[in-house]
């Protein structure tokens, strides 16, 4: 009798499950079990490469450009470089990382996304490194504060003068944030303010996604995007909203999703919040808008006239992974009744609500069947993030008669206790209470069959799936 072990498996059933592996740890002790799993599993271990330290960062870097066959710098098709700080760093050290990132750079044949946000780490050599990578579709980029980007080699024939002047047929986003989110009102050097002008005119054709840095003021994005340039496959904007203008957004008129960072709802950025102030913002600009990310006071602007469709309020778009939005000492957090107002301006305009998420303080549980949000006939998705333990848990079961009832086609329900987690160190109360997520679950099933999905904590160990039958956790 043949024994059939897994190495008998067909190559691509193993391809497929091992697809399914999220965690690159888990990929690689794959890849060392036998000759043919590492043949199977190298691809994926670099496909989607995200450094977050100096020495992951270092020691990739290396051994991408120690490759003398140049196999694995070619399965690779994102490269992320997290905004880190290089501690224990000599100038050799930096010297020789940066001259491994761009050897690495010009070996991945197969690269569509790129983003290094080390500070200030942008410059010729790794433009020119890029410029190679015709397949390139996402760009994400820290621009030095001077000319000269720190530890770059001294400057190459090859690089020197046409280096900064790139075009990549298939660009889709392009991004040149900052780490250092408190200053404003800066401006980038002659040579890099020529390099983001011709990336946005040389890709007005292709671009679909753009992130402006906090730092840019309205006077300075009124220099630094030409009046004449007219971005008609734009589909996403990030900017402050004390930079928005009403000439760059006539600029812009397919803009289906806009994000207005958090910073400047939090008072930061050179001495508080300017915000939109005097700029009115007529109903025929963005008339595609769909979604909105930012803070509930600025809402106002976007709301009237425009079917929006998804709406995530105060941070809640990016999983808190800002310290500053749930510190101690923040006194910005919006109350409910901020969140209120602006859901009474959705009630009131004609948009159809299907995906809504905020982050609040502190609310009653009973605030949701009182207010408008149980007025959204065709909400989908509600996400609610607290900064403090609910004060009316009791009233959670009851929820699924008096809110669940009214939203036919709400499917999916979150908590979310990172922000409490941020601010007091620990989960909701009743975030391992299994006992009563139960019982709500089964009152909420009989008003509500179609809710297929809910948590009641944001920790990863315990987000529950729920269906009618079972309980996935």
């Amino acid at each position: 009798m043949m024994v059939t072990t897994i190495l008998n498996l067909p190559t691509e059933l193993i391809l497929r499950t091992c697809q399914y592996m999220n965690d690159p740890k888990a990929i690689a002790a794959v890849a060392r079990t036998c000759r043919m799993f590492r043949q199977i599993a190298t691809p994926l271990l670099y496909r989607s490469i995200k450094l977050t330290n100096c020495q992951s960062a270092y020691a990739c870097c290396q051994t991408l450009a120690a490759d003398s066959n140049q196999i694995l710098a070619g399965y690779v098709i994102s490269f992320e470089i997290g905004a880190f700080i290089m501690f224990n760093f000599t100038s050799q050290h930096h010297i020789l990382f940066r001259r491994w990132l761009v050897w690495s750079i010009e070996r991945m044949a197969n690269l569509r996304n790129f983003a290094c946000r080390l500070h200030g780490s942008f410059g010729p050599d790794m433009c020119f490194a890029l410029s190679k990578r015709t397949s390139l579709m996402s760009l994400d980029i820290s621009l030095p504060e001077s000319d000269q980007p720190q530890y770059q080699e001294p400057p190459h024939k090859k690089w020197s003068h046409s280096a900064l002047q790139p075009r990549f047929p298939r660009l889709l986003h392009f991004g040149f944030a900052d780490v250092d989110e408190t200053l404003s009102n800066r401006t980038l050097s002659p040579k890099y303010h020529q390099f983001v002008r011709h990336m946005l005119t040389s890709h007005r054709h292709s671009l679909r996604s753009i992130h402006i840095p906090c730092w840019i003021g309205r006077e300075y994005c009124k220099l630094l995007i030409p009046p004449t340039l007219r971005l008609n496959v734009l589909h996403s904007l990030t900017i402050r909203a004390s930079a928005i203008n009403l000439h760059m957004l006539t600029q812009m008129p397919h803009v289906k999703v806009l994000s207005i960072p958090m910073y400047e709802y939090r008072g930061l950025g050179g001495g508080g919040a300017v915000g939109i102030g005097d700029v009115s913002i007529p109903e025929n600009v963005f008339p595609e808008l769909e979604t909105y990310n930012g803070p509930c006071r600025y809402f106002e602007y976007f709301v009237r006239g425009r079917s929006i469709k998804r709406v995530q309020f105060d941070g809640s778009k990016d999983g808190f992974e800002e310290e500053s939005v749930y510190a101690v000492n923040n006194q910005a957090v919006p109350s409910w009744d901020d969140v209120d107002d602006a859901i009474q301006l959705l009630r009131k305009s004609n948009a159809t609500v299907v995906h809504l998420s905020f982050y609040v303080k502190s609310m009653w549980f009973s605030d949701l069947y009182k207010d408008a949000i149980r007025r959204m006939y065709f909400l989908e998705s509600l996400s609610i993030s607290l900064r403090e333990d609910p004060k009316d848990i009791n009233r959670l079961e009851i929820l699924g008669k008096k809110f669940f009832s009214r939203l036919p086609f709400l499917h999916t329900f979150l908590l979310s206790d990172e922000p409490f987690f941020g601010y007091k160190g620990s989960r909701f109360s009743f975030a391992n209470d299994l006992k009563l997520q139960r019982a709500c679950l089964a009152k909420w099933n009989k008003r509500r069959p179609s809710l297929v999905k809910v948590s009641f904590t944001a920790f990863p160990s315990f987000v529950h799936l729920f269906s009618i039958e079972e309980v996935f956790i």
